[in-house]
């Protein structure tokens, strides 16, 4: 089958000659070919299926098949009835048998509707349907009297036979409302079948839904058995109630403080709710003016679930900031029409947003709409970020080594000054490091700083902007991807191409890629190589033969913080990865802790010398790393002699929370479980002597048994310094027969433990 395409017209084409899909093998197809196009009105899509196989789409330029476009799929009234195009298509359209195995009246099938009509033909569908769930759920109370629909959802598609009844029966009052099928009332949609009420349901009543056996099939033709019990499905109203609706629980908690600036607010009744016509509205009590109106009709905005209210202010809340809200009294009503008092007064739902900063002062935690694009979630105290920025001095490329580019940067930034939210701030209160390389130091390797999953980057021109232009990343290689560095072509519009107005460009380079003449990136005359991202980033230049570089620093973690935060964080707890342990010195342990503090903690407070060892080993400490939860860290210790570990947090040490809040360290915090260091096992030829009781003197170059062998060859062939009889067994052996290429071997044994002694050298000697 091939699809020629028409100007304005769909062109899906599969050729059945080659069948690259493999579709028409095997007995299945030997009696025909399955060939169904279907058309998505709402999509404007033609989709091609062979063989109950998905083919591919195509947008045919927005007809439709009913045969008035034609352009449309499928033309009645065009040219070429049947066609595909715009009516120009003509009888080459397809090469081969076309099955149309059955028409669907004002349905759109799925893909794996289509399949299971093709292989309905092959292995017909016996199953019966089965609903898989019913709303009302069976068994449920409180339902509302003036529920409109009840749906009933099967696992399959299904559709009316045209003949039967659904019944629904009100087993309270022993009524019945009888549907003869077909009936406008009772329809398909897909899997499920839906009953649209005539009127509304008595209060405290119990239900039950029966359906003939006749009355429901799927496409193969297999009947649904019916519901014929007043148990399969049934549910009870609600009981009339001229009780107003009383609010028992709001989110934020009346007069709380600390919610989120991009909140959704929530009211819990006693009583499950309807919706009603009037306004929801939050009040800025620092200024007493109305910050936003939500109209309760807004579905968008305000939902209703049984008797939970909630509603999501338009734009996020200001930071620090005290907040009413206000109610209509038309807003909410009960099933019995009763409706909700409101709040007219702003004294009866009240919170206090939190007082939220970023570090410096300069990311801005209303972009985005309040959203932190790496979590997808409104911004938090403790989330993560990262600030990067252009330097606006230069320098040379001549370094090999990454320290003199990192310090470059961190004296640029000692030298910038922005406007954060408090006021100036100076950049260099805080590390920076250059996102560069060189020969022996990747440029992922020396941004140790990026941290965990989520973290946030915002870029930053000191020269002319307090903020910049923000690009934002989900997490570390993400940001390592191509398509975050700018440079030319598709990446041309990145804020970082020019934030200093020179049109300056961000270079990628493989090992042999970089600056030309240059040490940074070891200096081929490539500049714009975009392989080996993870590995090699130079800095730009002004010009493209000039080796005088600007360069791109990015700063330390730095954290969203509550100034209001007064209080201390806590010790919550230190674990180790050996479980106890022992642990032994001839492994070369290494023990990993985990210790978990109460909240977020600066990184920078926390370091080797707020940790000692409350036991009697001597340690090292190799790395401190801060995870992706701020409050937890891990700290990798090396014993480096034998006796008990436990660590702790050394009296006096100095760690504090994100808004410099210390730790209550005026006693030591110890670990509560003691680790034993076992000795690593004594070896050596002195080891080895003793182990013979016979040998009275040791000295090595001594033949103590006098059988040809001193002791300290013995140690080395593993022999027994006190019997001569097995020296001449242990001896190296020449031997000229084994090898194929004439050569001698010389074989000899060798004491394992004396191999790895430092003490003990090892060497073949050899003459003529």
């Amino acid at each position: 089958m091939r699809t020629r395409k028409a100007p304005g017209g769909g062109n899906v084409a599969y050729n059945l000659l080659d069948d690259p899909l493999d579709l028409l093998s095997g007995p299945a197809t030997d009696e025909f070919i399955q060939v169904v196009f279907t058309y998505d009105t709402g999509a404007g899509e033609l989709q091609l299926f062979v063989n109950g196989t998905f083919i591919g789409a195509d947008n045919p330029g927005g007809g439709d098949w009913s045969g008035g476009d034609a352009a449309a799929f499928a033309t009645r009234g065009g040219n070429n009835t049947g066609g595909v195009g715009n009516g120009q298509a003509n009888t080459e359209s397809f090469a081969g048998q076309i099955a149309l195995i059955r028409m669907y009246s004002e349905m759109i099938l799925s893909e794996e509707e289509v399949e299971m009509n093709y292989f309905a033909t092959i292995a017909p569908d016996t199953s019966l349907p089965v609903i898989t769930t019913f709303a009302p759920t069976s068994g449920a109370t409180g339902v509302n009297p003036g529920i409109s629909q009840l749906t009933a959802t099967f696992d399959k598609t299904i559709q009316l036979t045209g003949d039967g009844s659904v019944t629904i029966k009100n087993l309270t009052a022993d009524t019945d409302q009888v549907i003869d099928l077909p009936d406008a009332s009772v329809a398909i949609e897909a899997e499920q079948l839906i009953i649209t009420l005539a009127s509304d349901l008595d209060f405290n009543s119990q239900y039950a839904v029966h359906i003939s056996s006749d009355a429901l099939e799927d496409f193969s033709g297999n009947a649904f058995p019916g519901i014929d019990d007043d148990s399969t499905w049934a549910f009870t109203t609600i009981e009339e109630n001229f009780t107003p609706p009383v609010i028992v629980e709001q989110s934020p908690a009346h007069q709380s403080t600390g919610a989120l600036v991009v909140v959704t607010l929530s009211a819990t009744f006693d009583q499950p709710l309807l919706r009603g016509t009037g306004d929801i509205v939050i009040v800025d009590l620092d200024d007493d003016s109305t910050t936003q109106t939500i109209s309760v009709e807004d579905e968008s905005l305000v939902t209703i679930t049984d008797n939970v209210v909630t509603f999501s202010p338009a734009a996020p809340l200001a930071t620090a900031t005290e907040y009413a809200v206000l109610i209509a009294d038309t807003a909410l009503r009960n099933f019995s029409d009763v409706a909700f008092g409101g709040i007219d007064d702003e004294s009866t739902w009240t919170f206090r947003t939190v007082n939220m900063s970023s570090q410096l002062g300069i990311l801005d935690l209303t972009a985005n709409n309040g959203i932190n694009p790496g979590t997808g979630e409104p911004w938090q105290v403790a989330d993560r970020y990262h600030l990067v920025y252009i330097t606006t001095d230069t320098t040379t490329a001549e370094s090999t080594d990454i320290a003199d580019y990192n310090a470059f940067v961190q004296a640029d930034a000692n030298n910038q000054n922005v406007t954060g939210s408090s006021g100036s701030v100076n950049l260099g209160v805080v590390s920076w490091f250059a996102l560069a390389s060189t020969g022996s130091v990747n440029a992922i390797d020396n941004a140790i700083i990026m941290g965990p999953t989520y973290t946030i980057y915002h870029t930053l021109n000191p020269g002319t902007s307090p903020t910049g232009s923000g690009f934002l990343v989900e997490d570390t290689a993400a940001f390592w991807s191509l398509n975050q560095f700018p440079g030319t072509g598709a990446n041309s519009g990145n804020p970082l191409s020019d934030l200093n107005g020179d049109n300056k460009n961000v270079f990628t380079g493989t090992t042999g890629g970089g600056v030309a003449s240059s040490a940074l990136g070891e200096g081929s005359s490539s500049r714009r190589h975009w392989s080996g991202w993870r590995n090699w980033v130079t800095p730009f230049n002004t010009e493209p033969n000039e080796d005088e570089l600007f360069m791109v620093a990015i700063s330390q973690s730095l954290f969203v913080i509550d100034l209001d935060d007064d209080v201390p964080p806590e010790f919550v707890s230190i674990a180790d990865d050996v479980e106890g342990g022992p642990v032994e010195m001839d492994d070369e342990p290494v023990i990993t802790y985990t210790v978990t503090f109460s909240e977020a903690m600066l990184p920078s407070t926390v370091d080797a010398s707020d940790f000692g060892n409350a036991g009697t080993a001597g340690f090292t400490i190799d790395s401190i790393a801060q995870q992706e939860d701020p409050a937890v860290f891990l700290v990798t210790v090396r014993p480096t002699g034998e006796g008990t570990l436990q660590l702790q947090i050394n009296a006096s040490a100095v760690l504090t929370d994100l808004n410099g809040n210390p730790l209550d360290t005026s006693v030591a915090i110890p670990d509560d479980t003691i680790i034993e260091v076992l000795p690593a096992t004594a070896t050596g030829y002195g080891v080895w002597a003793d182990s013979f009781p016979g040998l009275i003197d040791t000295d090595p170059a001594l033949d103590f048994d006098g059988g040809g062998l001193s002791t300290g060859l013995e140690w080395v062939l593993g022999g027994d310094p006190t019997d001569p009889s097995d020296d001449v067994n242990i001896v190296p052996t020449i031997d000229n027969t084994s090898d194929a290429e004439g050569n001698l071997l010389f074989i000899f044994r060798r004491n394992i433990d004396a191999y790895e002694d430092e003490n003990t050298t090892i060497e073949v000697q050899y003459g003529s």
